[in-house]
């Protein structure tokens, strides 16, 4: 029975991928930008230091999205998905005084590139998340539940 559920999980983790997996790889890609980016350019006047917390989940989702694409479970693409938005979330709301001080545009500062790229990319990051648990038809991980012999399937 181990031996079905192994051949099943190697089955699924080295099978062909759909487009579901590609938009998870966009996602993983958007995140890494993301973090690089925010690692860069994440410093300004109006935020002294970097986010631990915003860091901290981005590095989360990098691993929940390495996991995801060997084993493609859709309800861990949900969790992806939830906590990439929760990380631009954050980083939004970490640089509040500074996308206010951009707005009101009192003293002329302007969006850095940076910024831009962390923001634009966050974005993209969990609406590909989204997108790839949504798409994805079936489990090719972990079955829910029944469990058949591979040799006997079509």
């Amino acid at each position: 029975m181990a031996g079905i559920w192994i051949q099943k999980m190697r089955k699924g983790a080295s099978g062909k991928k759909g487009i579901s997996f590609r938009f998870l790889a966009a996602s993983l890609l958007c995140i890494l930008i993301m973090l690089i980016s925010y690692l860069q350019s994440g410093v300004n006047t109006f935020t002294p230091v970097l986010s631990g917390t915003v860091i901290a989940l981005l590095v989360v989702c990098i691993v929940l999205a390495a996991v995801s694409c060997f084993f493609e479970i859709k309800n861990l693409k949900y969790i992806l998905y939830l906590l990439s938005f929760w990380s631009w979330l954050k980083h939004l709301v970490y640089n509040a005084s500074y996308i206010s001080n951009v707005m009101v545009g009192i003293d002329g500062n302007l969006f850095t590139t940076g910024f831009l790229l962390t923001a634009v990319t966050g974005l993209f990051a969990w609406i590909f998340a989204l997108v790839s648990a949504i798409l994805q038809k079936n489990e090719t991980g972990i079955s829910s539940g029944q469990i058949t012999d591979p040799e006997t399937e079509e």
